[in-house]
């Protein structure tokens, strides 16, 4: 609820190029690791919920009208901590986002 309650916010305030509505992309984190090693106490269940969040994001973003991309297709968090994401995936990420992003303007300028 709360990603919706941003893109409401977003939207309203239309802080776009021109006043204009922005392109607007939810982006699902990574599912974190089952070892999550010493935060175990702190994310008690959050492991088994975060493979859920993907899902509802989407579902979000749908509702919406907005774009939407689930990070876990592309990086995994790293196992130091089971919910950090490492040099590699942060770069895989970067690289996969940039394309998307590329991909909504080139969709934008072309409708």
């Amino acid at each position: 609820m709360g990603i919706g309650c941003l893109v409401y916010d977003i939207k309203e305030l239309a802080s776009g190029p021109r006043g204009s509505v922005p392109e607007i992309m939810i982006v699902a984190p990574p599912p974190i690791l089952d070892d999550i090693r010493e935060w175990h106490s702190i994310f008690a269940g959050a492991s088994e919920k975060s493979h859920k969040l993907a899902l509802e994001f989407e579902i979000i973003a749908d509702s919406l009208e907005v774009h939407f991309f689930d990070a876990g297709t592309v990086a995994r968090c790293d196992p130091a901590d089971g919910f950090h994401l490492g040099a590699e995936a942060h770069r895989s990420l970067g690289t996969a986002l940039a394309q998307e992003v590329e991909a909504i303007g080139w969709t934008r300028e072309h409708a």
